[in-house]
């Protein structure tokens, strides 16, 4: 996983990351410049869940017997 240095903007790389709750994971990254960066730092992320209801739709395609033949395939 890549995300942006917060210091030079540099391409970094996850080096290792932990849950800290059921919803909050803790990743830590190194700067992938490493001749002139190279400083590690952490970020937080948080996963969350969209409730909803979906409504059940009976709606149906009709289905065209010229649809199941493929043109040159016939025997």
């Amino acid at each position: 996983m890549a995300y942006p240095c917060k210091f030079c903007g540099f391409i970094s790389y996850a080096r290792t990351s932990r849950m800290l709750t059921e919803t909050v994971r803790e990743t830590y990254y190194q700067c992938g410049d490493y001749e002139n960066c190279g400083k590690p730092f952490k970020t937080y992320s948080e996963s969350y869940a969209v409730e909803y209801k979906r409504k059940l739709l009976d709606i149906r395609t009709p289905v065209d017997d010229r649809q199941m033949e493929l043109p040159g395939l016939t025997a």
